[in-house]
């Protein structure tokens, strides 16, 4: 049986540039987890820039994935799968 607890996803959370270090993102970010309150979020990181943002939010990577580019040249394109456990 599984469990009646909701699992959200967080696709996009992205502020420009410009307008970055003006506290955006941490607004949102709390707003987003006021409304889900102690249930689990997961979301994918891809820049390892972002992950302390995250983190101080509760975040924790649980996979880091790389994916290779098929034309061999050695570049790898990598992201980070974070989850906020629920409390419930």
């Amino acid at each position: 049986m599984f469990p009646r607890q909701k699992l959200w996803y967080l696709e996009v959370i992205a502020v420009h540039p410009s307008l970055q270090s003006r506290g955006l993102g941490g607004g949102v970010m709390r707003w987003i987890l006021e409304h889900v309150r102690d249930e689990p979020i997961f979301l994918e990181c891809t820049r390892e820039d972002n992950l302390t943002f995250y983190q101080s939010f509760g975040f924790e990577v649980v996979e880091v994935v790389e994916l290779a580019e098929e034309d061999q040249t050695g570049d790898v394109f990598k992201h980070w799968v974070m989850v906020r456990p629920g409390k419930s």
